[in-house]
Order: structure tokens, then sequence, then C-alpha cells
């Protein structure tokens, strides 16, 4: 009886641990890009769902990657955001709360535009973030656990997601009409108005000499 009391304590505790292992991973500061080809700009979006070990979060602190030349954070109320230069460039945008911070057990998103370098596809983007908490209190997510962009394929456009796909729509949509207006005024069509509008004036030239000739006296 010990035994398979033993048994099922050691598969319930296994069972706990294998849910955990996910669950926690899942718990990791990341980052979702609305645009991820290369060349493109995009809106990196970083998702806090926790404090650090309970404690409440007043600071985020967000590294940029090389390859990155600048950098637009979202202003977002009750924090202040501050770009931190390393010489020409933007090396870190930092959030700071303004009141209370961050609770643990809530979550809260803050978001960068970013224009994405132009490399390969499968590259990978890494974006260290560091949480500081009340009590001096730490949550790094670097290396393995840092928040990450893989690029895709560059796609031709301008960089801010119009495609020139859409642009040759367009423009074939432009042909179309304008085909439809030169067919509309071609010389068969211009004919036929003039001579509709020549019957129209014989008409009214008619209508009036009847009238005139009713109204003639007689001999």
């Amino acid at each position: 009886m010990q035994k398979k009391t033993a048994l099922t304590s050691a598969l319930l505790i296994g069972g706990v641990l294998a849910l955990g292992a996910p669950l926690a991973a899942s718990a990791h500061v990341h980052a979702t890009a609305d645009s991820s080809a290369a060349g493109s700009t995009s809106l990196v979006t970083f998702d806090v769902p926790h404090g650090c070990e309970g404690a409440t979060t007043n600071t985020l602190t967000i590294d940029i990657p090389e390859g990155i030349d600048s950098v637009t954070p979202t202003v977002k109320a009750g924090w202040d955001v501050e770009k931190v230069a390393d010489g020409d460039r933007v090396s870190q945008v930092v959030y700071t709360a303004q009141g209370e911070g961050l609770a643990d057990g809530f979550r809260d998103t803050f978001a960068l535009s970013v224009p994405l370098p132009a490399g390969e596809e499968g590259d990978v983007l890494q974006f260290p973030t560091t949480q500081g908490c009340e009590g001096d209190a730490t949550a790094a997510w670097e290396g393995e656990d840092a928040p990450t962009v893989t690029l895709t394929a560059a796609t031709e456009g301008d960089g801010h997601g119009h495609e020139h796909g859409a642009t040759e729509a367009a423009e074939t949509d432009g042909d179309a009409a304008a085909a439809t207006t030169t067919a509309a005024d071609s010389p068969l069509d211009v004919f036929t108005r003039v001579v509709g509008i020549a019957g129209l004036v014989v008409a009214v030239i008619a209508l009036i000499t009847a009238i005139a000739s009713r109204r003639r006296p007689t001999a």
C-alpha cells in the first residue's frame, strides 16, 4: 500500500513539473512584431506578464540590437520613456513608472517602432530586456530567454507595408478605367452622338414650322 502511495505521489509530482515547465517558459517577456520582413518597418510589442518573484515592476529596459539604426518608442500613459544613446545610435529604451508600476499578477505591453535590417531570412534579432522591481529585485531576459524577432524574406515595397503588387493592381485598374473612357470617346460613338443631336434639331425645326403654318391666315 505504501509503495502504491509513493508511486502515485511520484506520478503527481512528475505531472506537475511537466506542466509547470512550459507554463514557466511562456511567462517570459516576449516580443511580437506586426512585420518581420527584412528591411520593413515593424511595430514590436513586448508583453510583460508578471513581476520579479512577486514584486511590482517599476522599470523596463529594452536593449536594441545592432543593425537597427533608429527606434521610435510608443508613449505610454503612467510611464516615462527615455532613449539611451550609444554614439550615433539608440542602444536602449527605458520605461519608468510614474506611480506604483505594474503589480505582480497583472500584464502590460510596451511597443517600439523600428526599421528591421535588410538581413537574411531566418536571422534572429535579440532584444534583451530587464525588469526592475521593488526592493532592487530584477528579472533579466537575455540569452535564450531574450525576446526575439526572426526575419522573414524581404518583400518589394517602400518599407512601410505597401507592396508593389498593390501599386501594380491600382495601375491596372487605372488602365482599365482609361480604356473604358477611350472606348466611350471612339469615333463611332462621337458620330452617333452627332447624328442624334442633328436629328433632335431637325425635329424641333419641323415642329416650329408646323405650328407656324397652322397660324398662317388662309388666302
